[in-house]
């Protein structure tokens, strides 16, 4: 049996709680970027690539279901900086009532903050009390912010790291259909690349990736 650490507050049109939960799910997410090392921190100059998956499957009731339309807005958090989100309308073929959606979103501006874009494929389907949803996001662009300590040495770093998304559906006002976090274990590996030049700079390639794990 696949155990989520799972917790859950809901909240729908007046003072009416809702009950979604997890069923099923898993995250991966593979990034690379460089950067430069001066001042004791690490700073992210660029380029970036990113690659995104999420699916989820979320047992909803008939109320929640019922509370979905054309403006209903999905919102993904909790895996980059910036959340990923979309509405149901921006699939031109949607309409109140629908079983699936199925959007397509580019040059989307964020993902990592400014000067980082996103293409954003996502579909959600409706089918025997469940929501399935599906996030295929790509980012790239270019960084200028701090990530961390000034490194002294090329390393690898494979760990076990707990993590949480949050799923949020809203509803235009705004009323919340659910907000749903869901947490779980990551595996991650992150591999940095230094470069020392004779003028004293430092140069450094970072790449990463995670993938979720479950536990029986």
């Amino acid at each position: 049996m696949k155990v989520f650490a799972v917790a859950f507050l809901l909240a729908f049109g007046a003072g009416i709680s809702q009950s979604a939960t997890i069923k099923d799910g898993n995250l991966s997410l593979n990034l690379s970027f460089s950067g430069e090392g001066h001042d004791g921190e690490t700073f992210a100059t660029g380029p970036l690539k990113a690659k995104i998956s999420v699916s989820e499957v979320i047992d909803i009731t008939a109320l929640e279901e019922g509370a979905l339309n054309e403006n209903t807005t999905i919102s993904v958090t909790g895996i980059i900086g910036d959340p990923i989100e979309f509405q149901l309308g921006d699939d031109p073929n949607y309409q109140t009532g629908d079983s699936s959606a199925k959007v397509t979103l580019t040059d989307v501006q964020g993902g990592f903050g400014a000067g980082t874009n996103m293409n954003v494929n996502a579909q959600v389907t409706l089918k025997n009390g469940d929501m399935v949803l599906s996030l295929q996001v790509q980012i790239s662009g270019n960084l200028d912010q701090p990530v961390g300590p000034k490194p002294s040495a090329a390393k690898v770093i494979k760990d076990a790291e707990p993590a949480e998304i949050t799923t949020i559906v809203t509803n235009p006002g705004p009323a919340e259909v659910f907000n749903l976090p869901v947490g779980f274990v990551n595996d991650t590996h992150t591999k940095e690349d230094i470069f020392k030049l004779a003028t004293g700079e430092t140069r450094i390639k970072i790449s990463a990736s995670i993938k979720s794990r479950y536990i029986d």
